[in-house]
């Protein structure tokens, strides 16, 4: 039954969560977590992807945008207040799962399971709550981010003036020197 509320599900800060631990179907598994950096006079908790093990460093400010998404889920809709059968919904074979540890030690488990037949929502369960959500896409999306999408695809362009030696190879070569006041 479609409802005009809106359904709290999780209902928090994103400086208030610790951990977010997203298991998906597909086998992976990442794990998010929220570490004091810098001097010991001036820390500053950031957010870092503590497993996989990358050969990059994730950008900070997107793992910051999937916890403000996960910190406050909600829903304006209940599909099922008391399911007797799971796999209409794909929740007795969840897609993804997310854990999330908050600083006061609540854990909170959101599961995801199939699309909606709009597709613009994930059918969900919080916690033991029977009941059946639609959370929009934009926010279960977050639980399948690919490591990829967290990387830092801007190009760090060196300042010309201080270039003293540029050599490019491939069919032809290419190379640059810098030339002092007294070269010809």
């Amino acid at each position: 039954a479609y409802a005009s509320e809106r359904y709290e599900l999780i209902s928090a800060r994103e400086r208030d969560l610790e951990s977010m631990t997203f298991e998906r179907s597909d086998g992976t598994t990442l794990v998010f977590l929220r570490v004091e950096v810098g001097p010991d006079d001036d820390k500053e908790l950031v957010w870092t992807l503590d497993s996989p093990s990358v050969y990059f460093t994730p950008r900070e400010r997107d793992i910051r945008d999937i916890a403000y998404s996960m910190s406050a889920i909600s829903s304006d809709q209940i599909i099922d207040e008391d399911p007797d059968d799971l796999t209409i919904y794909g929740l007795d074979n969840p897609l993804g799962k997310a854990v999330l540890a908050f600083a006061d030690g609540t854990i909170r488990t959101l599961t995801a399971g199939a699309r909606t037949p709009t597709r613009s929502a994930f059918y969900t369960r919080i916690d033991d709550d029977p009941k059946v959500y639609a959370v929009r896409t934009y926010t279960i999306d977050k639980i399948f981010i690919r490591i990829d999408d967290l990387r830092d695809r801007e190009i760090k362009l060196p300042n010309n003036q201080e270039i003293s030696y540029f050599k490019l190879s491939g069919i032809q070569t290419l190379e640059i020197t810098k030339m002092d006041e007294d070269d010809d």
